[in-house]
């Protein structure tokens, strides 16, 4: 069974530069893909909630391509 689904997400982050090149970064997402009743053959209805607590940590390296980064 293929079906989309409908929600809404809230997060934030920080990130913070080490050196002109390297940073360090955090992030958190809550997504909430609402409540959703499923029919199973020999169980009935269920009702399942889907709630995901996302969180991400990063080590960033930017090339020195461009205008921004280190200059020499």
């Amino acid at each position: 069974m293929r079906e989309n689904r409908t929600g809404w997400t809230i997060g934030g982050g920080v990130e913070w530069a080490i050196t002109p090149n390297w940073s360090i970064a955090g992030q958190y997402n809550f997504v909430d893909l609402r409540t959703h009743d499923v029919t199973f053959p020999v169980l009935g209805v269920e009702r399942i909630e889907q709630h995901v607590h996302l969180a991400t940590a990063r080590l960033n390296y930017r090339f020195g391509f461009g205008g921004s980064g280190a200059q020499y």
